[in-house]
């Protein structure tokens, strides 16, 4: 027990991160499609990965709701798709719909020893849900 009470004590700990992880979750599930508008199946789809830059993990900016099909299955258009043109397309339409997430693209390899504060982040997103 005294070791969860220590990660609750940092802000960077992974308790907070995953704290943090669920309210984003949360917050993407149901939201329109980027691409097709639909509400159904849908999430947050980080648009720099998540093992890339700790710095945007939480980020609105980064993230993007896509469902299921444009996420990971879409033969035309999704960033997880194993055919290269489907990913090719969407970071098309996010340079040219979504011109922020793009320059985070751009930009988030100067930001890698950035500090992260879970805990606030857990906190801004757990407003957004309320």
């Amino acid at each position: 027990m005294a070791k969860l009470k220590d990660k609750k004590k940092n802000p960077n700990s992974t308790y907070w991160r995953n704290k943090a992880d669920a309210e984003v979750t949360k917050y993407y599930k149901g939201q329109p499609c980027i691409i097709c508008g639909t509400t159904h199946n849908t999430c947050g789809h980080h648009v720099v990965e998540r093992s890339l830059s700790s710095y945007f993990r939480h980020n609105p900016r980064n993230i993007v709701a896509l469902c299921q099909t444009h996420h990971t299955m879409g033969n035309e258009i999704a960033p997880h798709s194993k055919n290269p043109l489907a990913v090719k397309a969407f970071v098309e339409i996010i340079q040219e719909s979504h011109g922020y997430a793009y320059e985070l693209l751009e930009t988030y390899k100067q930001y890698r020893n950035e500090k992260v504060d879970y805990k606030q982040a857990y906190e801004e997103w757990k407003e957004l849900n309320e």
